[in-house]
């Protein structure tokens, strides 16, 4: 009868690669949603563990819900069932979070990627650093000595009192998570300097040099870029006052009106009383001829012109006297020259 050997060979581990991990947002000392995404070779049963290890300088929370946690492989999410699925594993001395995959789940082989949310309440580093922070990630398929590291990027921050304004005005700039007891320089849109304090922060007051991003360098070579504009300057003339400039008023136009000749004679409608014959007695002798007292030559009397009234419209209307005035002035020189060779005294003659 022949030996029969039977050999037991172990499954080989399953090993974990093509770590990345991302961290939004990125800024130091903010809370962040991350994202880690891994390969591996085997798939990972129920209640099988994924497990993530932080750089110590970030800060983990006490205690995370599951609900904060998803598992997804290449055919999707794995739900969890929060009646028979426990929550997170979190060992802040070790500063690691483990996920356990959900009862009745299977994470397959392949792409996989672990979501731990914001809610979940982990913060970023303090001190953004251009040496890169590390995280790394196994599963419970491998010792305690495996995993693979992921390039954890955390960048220093900086922001401004105001983001625009006028010319000359004063900015603060303030910074947090850069290279603590270092110098730091501001240029660009903005012009200053100041020193980094022990926790990483800085606040220096800046001069606006113009519209543009400004520019934050520290001691080691950090940096970050923030934009500032400048705004017009608004000069004020006081109180608007309204001038009201009224409809100009038509003006009369006065023609002028000749002014009548004077009348020489008696105002017309008068009556001219004769003058009586001189008589001579019966018994007195002839006497000479005797010279008639002159008759006196009647005063010219001016005739009143009306004052012209402006018509609506803005003429004069027409004088009737600029007609009848040179009339009666000529009819009553006629009477009047008539009315003398009618009444003037007549010498009497004796045979």
């Amino acid at each position: 009868m022949g030996l029969f050997t039977i050999m037991l060979v172990a499954p080989a581990a399953g090993e974990v690669s093509n770590v990345r991990a991302q961290a939004t947002p990125d800024s130091a000392s903010s809370l962040a949603r991350y994202e880690i995404m891994f390969t591996t070779t085997m798939n990972v049963p129920a209640w099988g563990t994924v497990t993530v290890t932080f750089p110590s300088e970030a800060g983990l929370p006490p205690a995370m819900n599951l609900s904060s946690v998803l598992l997804r492989d290449s055919e999707g999410a794995l739900v969890p069932d929060p009646n028979r699925d426990p929550d997170p594993i979190v060992d802040r001395n070790e500063g690691t979070v483990t996920v356990l995959v959900p009862v009745g789940s299977t994470l397959k082989a392949g792409s996989c990627t672990l979501v731990i949310q914001q809610s979940a309440g982990i913060r970023n580093p303090s001190i953004g650093s251009k040496v890169d922070y590390k995280l790394s990630v196994r599963t419970g398929l491998e010792d305690l000595a495996a995993g693979q590291e992921a390039t954890l990027v955390i960048k220093p921050t900086c922001s401004l009192s105001t983001s625009e304004g006028p010319r000359g005005t004063p900015v603060t700039v303030i910074g947090k998570g850069w290279t603590p007891n270092t110098g730091v320089v501001i240029g660009g849109a903005l012009s200053g300097n100041g020193s980094i304090l022990g926790d990483g922060t800085f606040s220096v007051q800046a001069t606006p040099q113009g519209s543009g991003d400004v520019t934050v360098v520290d001691g080691s070579g950090h940096d970050a870029a923030v934009y500032w504009g400048i705004t017009p300057s608004v000069f004020s003339l006081g109180p608007t006052v309204t001038i009201s400039t009224p409809e100009p008023t038509p003006t009369a136009t006065l023609r002028p009106t000749p002014t009548p000749a004077p009348t020489l004679g008696p105002t017309p409608g008068a009556t001219v009383a004769p003058t009586p014959p001189p008589t001579q007695s019966p018994t007195a002798a002839p006497s000479p001829a005797t010279t008639p007292a002159p008759t006196p030559v009647p005063t010219a009397t001016p005739v009143s012109t009306p004052t012209p009234t402006a018509a609506p419209g803005g003429a004069a209307p027409l004088n009737p006297w600029v007609i009848i005035g040179p009339v009666v002035a000529i009819l009553a020189i006629l009477a009047a020259a008539l009315a003398y060779y009618l009444l003037r005294p007549r010498v009497a003659h004796s045979d």
